[in-house]
């Protein structure tokens, strides 16, 4: 075995879905053959899918999804980000479902994530005008951009 290979960790291989899990939506359906019949598959293969075993296909997925009229949306966040949230992982298990209200600090986190990047690159933006302020004018004068130009024709 290599020992320089790092082990993935359950945690680590986990799917997070916002919202009801498939499971959770075919507990509370009252007509299940009507949504296997909606997902194009027979009965007993739809509820096989939807137990969401380990080798479900994201178009097998998809089309359990699309037969509760839902959409399915992925989300990749950079690695660490979910830490963000307190989830309580089941053990064996290839998913877990966060709350709705409990995705907003994981997507507020992803946000300033942004927002730092901006306000670090505007500080060398200005840092630059203050070396070269005739490059301004430079910029302003090849700017297609609407307001630019209306801060060009204020000089």
């Amino acid at each position: 075995m290599d020992t320089n290979k790092r082990i993935i960790t359950e945690k680590e291989r986990c799917v997070y879905i916002v919202g009801e899990s498939l499971e959770m939506m075919c507990a509370q359906c009252d007509n299940l053959k009507e949504r296997a019949d909606l997902a194009d598959m027979e009965y007993s293969n739809f509820l096989k899918a939807c137990k969401m075993k380990r080798h479900i296909t994201l178009d097998t997925y998809r089309r359990c999804v699309s037969a509760f009229d839902k959409d399915v949306v992925i989300f990749h966040s950079p690695k660490g980000v979910i830490d963000y949230l307190k989830i309580g992982y089941k053990k064996n298990r290839v998913y877990t479902t966060i709350a709705k209200e409990d995705i907003i600090p994981l997507l507020y986190a992803l946000q300033m994530e942004q927002v730092e990047k901006m306000m670090l690159n505007s500080y060398w933006f200005s840092r630059y005008l203050e070396d070269q302020p005739e490059s301004l004018g430079k910029i302003l004068k090849h700017s297609k951009n609407p307001q630019l130009l209306h801060l060009m024709e204020r000089k």
